[in-house]
């Protein structure tokens, strides 16, 4: 009885466990019956195991791994090629600016500078666009290779879901790299036309100056700069002995120093003044060139006070003077 007793009481106090308990996986379903009934069939069956889908965040981690494994024939390689390729091609940079020229030398040798900055600018263009166009074609084939070989994948591959989940992958990237391609040519055709409108602005101003010096070199108004020692030029009058007004007032800078260039501006902010272009006076012994208006015409200003009806210094002062100041 008490051996009995004993077995009885070890039965009671550890419940069996495992196989013992008729459970085949070695421990009770997750749900059994109060009652003391069997648990549902499903519980107990037994088989292959059933792959499930791959949740989102894990296939889009799967993707980003299988895109980043070196593969052949991607268009990572031609996409690093272009970029190494572009580092090669100069940068489409304005160098030369339009700036106020003061003689025609100066002038036209501007607008000879700006037209030369176009054709460099044009040529760099086509050579950085070749390039992202190459590399938009590279891209285009790998779009095309990775469609021919999901087109091409067989049933049994199909069936696999790694080897799908790598062609997908190689699909995305591809057409990642597609849209990147395209963006970047896009992108670099904006920046080629922006900066050739830049020169295109720059050349219209030189061809504006020039034009405008054009007019005032045809204007028969104005007269010589005498001294006062010489008698007064006659006036200029037309065909009917009208006498010739001037359509504009004129400034030449005559380069003397001091503040006679930004008189010359602020004077060219009005609307009623033009630049009368500049030309060589004389050369001292010691090389220095002087300038004076072109045909050494009397201008409404210059800095070269033997030319100007404005005198930029008070009367009294030798010119000298005037000049150090």
């Amino acid at each position: 009885m008490s051996a009995l007793g004993g077995a009885a009481v070890s039965s009671t106090a550890a419940p069996a466990t495992g196989l013992s308990a008729g459970y085949p996986l070695g421990s009770p379903p997750a749900a059994v019956p109060k009652d003391g009934g069997r648990a549902p069939p499903s519980v107990y069956a037994r088989g292959p195991a059933v792959r499930t889908p791959l949740a989102p965040a894990k296939a889009l981690a799967m993707d980003e791994n299988t895109a980043s494994l070196p593969s052949k024939g991607r268009a990572a390689a031609p996409l690093a090629d272009a970029a190494s390729l572009m580092k090669g091609v100069p940068a489409m940079d304005i160098f030369v600016q339009y700036e106020r020229a003061f003689s025609i030398q100066d002038a036209l040798d501007q607008h000879a500078a700006l037209a030369e900055q176009r054709e460099v600018l044009m040529e760099i263009g086509r050579n950085r666009l070749r390039v992202r166009q190459t590399q938009l074609s590279f891209a285009e084939l790998e779009v095309e290779e990775a469609l021919d070989s999901t087109r091409a994948m067989s049933a049994a591959a199909a069936s696999d879901v790694q080897r799908v989940m790598q062609t997908a992958s190689r699909v995305r990237a591809a057409v990642r790299d597609l849209r990147l391609a395209s963006r970047m040519r896009q992108t670099e055709q904006g920046v080629v036309n922006r900066h050739v409108a830049l020169a295109d602005a720059e050349i219209e101003k030189s061809r504006q100056e020039m034009t405008s010096m054009k007019e005032v070199i045809d204007d028969k108004s104005l007269v010589l700069a005498t001294d006062d020692s010489q008698p007064a030029p006659s006036t200029p009058v037309d065909a009917d002995g009208n006498q010739l007004q001037q359509r504009y007032k004129y400034c030449t800078n005559c380069k003397v120093g001091g503040h006679g260039q930004r008189f010359c501006d602020y004077f060219l902010e009005r609307p009623s003044w033009r630049i009368y272009p500049n030309q060589k006076w004389f050369e001292d012994e010691k090389g220095n060139e002087y300038h004076c208006p072109l045909g050494k015409k009397l201008v409404d200003f210059a800095d070269e006070s033997h030319f100007s009806r404005i005198a930029i210094g008070r009367p009294g002062l030798e010119r000298a003077c005037v000049d150090e100041k």
